[in-house]
Formats: structure tokens, C-alpha cells, sequence
């Protein structure tokens, strides 16, 4: 999308000093003592194309910053999917979505793990103990935990397709058997448990429109800019 609006202020702007250079070279302003002071026709396109062009170029200067925003959000080291192992000593894998950001993904860990509770509850837990279950819905609107893949490969991601006002605290608990320790107890299986931590920042989440309304606002200038500019003539 900021390509996109780059070419097109790149080509308003190119195309607006060439009409701009032409009409310069075949105008003839008017006499004041004539005409009191008005300007002509001529004149009157040359400061609307020129204005174009100061816009066109605003546009460009925007769409560079923007690019280059989006680029230090792809390199964001925390983009890296990280894994909860329960048959670790870190029994907690705490994480982050921080502002500008919308979705965060991690793994579980170990034998047959399971996630607490369920993708498909669209809940978490609001305490590290578990607990009941809170509605996603209450981060931020349509929040949803989704899985991808199967067995050791699964993995859970976090979407946030809405700006979230305030911070929280979101857990999950991955689960896991292991059957080698469980043979000491007769075949018994142990269970073992790892907390997964999401600090939700305030301003996460996706907003909607932000980049969209200032480009429809655009032509709104451009016309205000060629009322004005018929005023001159």
C-alpha cells in the first residue's frame, strides 16, 4: 500500500512540474494597472500545479517513513518464535506484544504437550495459577488464539486484529506427559507444566484506517487546492 502511494505521488509530482515548467514558459501575467492586480489564467494553473507538487512530495516524504518504520518492525528480534518446555527448570516463558504490534506466536515444548485453555475457547487465563477461564474478547474486540501445524510442530499465535486501550496480562499453561519418569511409578505418567506469559501494551493491536483515511483525505485537498487556485484566474 505505501509503495503504491509512493508511484502515485512520484508520478503527480513529476507530472505536475512538467505541466508546470510548460505553462511558466507560455504565460503572460497581467497588468495590475489593467486588471488590478489579478492574475491571469496562466499564472493561476502555475500556483495549482506547483501547490500539487508540494503536495506530491509531502506524500513521498511520509511514504519513506512509513516504509522505513515497517522495516524496523520486521526485524523486531521478538518476532522469533520461542517455545514454553515444561521439562525445564523455567516453568514460565514470558512474552511481549508491544505497541504497533498485532499478533505474537509460541510453541510448547516436550511429549504430547497441550494448551490451557483451548484455541478454540478463545479464552485465557488472568492469573498465573489458571483458573477460570477470561474471555479474549476482552483484550480487544474479535481476539483470537488460533493453532497451526500438529504434534511437536504446533504452534499458537495470538491475533489482535484491534488497537487494545489497556495493558494486560494474559496466561496459557502448556501440559505435557513424560512416560520415562512416570515407569518409577508403575507406569504412572507425570504431568508437567509450563506457563506461558503475554504482557498485552497498551496501543497493541491493529488500527484500523489509519493509513487509508489519510489517502482518501487526499483528494479532498487536491480539489480544495484547485478551488483555490480558480480564484486567480
Amino acid at each position: 500500500m505505501v509503495v503504491r502511494r509512493e508511484l502515485v505521488a512520484l508520478s503527480v509530482y513529476v507530472r505536475a512540474g512538467a505541466l508546470c515548467s510548460h505553462h511558466a514558459t507560455n504565460s503572460t501575467c497581467a497588468d495590475p494597472d489593467t486588471k488590478g492586480g489579478v492574475l491571469s489564467a496562466e499564472d493561476g494553473v502555475i500556483f495549482c500545479l506547483s501547490t500539487l507538487r508540494v503536495l506530491a512530495l509531502a506524500l513521498l516524504i511520509s511514504g519513506s517513513s512509513a516504509t522505513s518504520d515497517d522495516g524496523k518492525t520486521a526485524a523486531d528480534p521478538s518476532d522469533t518464535v520461542q517455545t514454553c518446555m515444561p521439562e525445564t527448570e523455567a516453568k514460565t516463558l514470558p512474552l511481549s506484544v508491544q505497541p504497533g504490534k498485532k499478533d505474537i506466536s509460541f510453541k510448547c515444548g516436550g511429549n504430547e504437550a497441550t494448551l490451557s485453555p483451548p484455541p478454540e475457547n478463545r479464552t485465557f487465563f488472568a492469573k498465573p495459577e489458571g483458573g477460570e477461564p477470561t474471555s479474549l474478547s476482552e483484550v480487544c474486540e474479535n481476539a483470537l488464539l488460533t493453532k497451526t501445524g500438529s504434534g511437536s510442530n504446533s504452534k499458537y499465535t495470538l491475533t489482535l486484529p484491534s488497537k487494545v486501550s489497556v495493558e494486560r496480562k494474559l496466561y496459557f499453561t502448556c501440559t505435557t506427559t513424560d512416560g520415562e519418569k512416570g515407569k518409577q511409578a508403575v507406569g504412572a505418567k507425570k504431568e508437567q507444566k509450563c506457563t506461558v506469559e503475554v504482557t498485552v501494551k497498551a496501543g497493541a493491536g491493529e488500527e484500523h484506517g489509519s493509513s487509508a483515511a489519510g489517502w482518501v483525505a487526499v483528494p479532498s485537498i487536491v480539489v480544495g487546492i484547485l478551488f483555490l487556485s480558480l480564484l486567480y484566474i
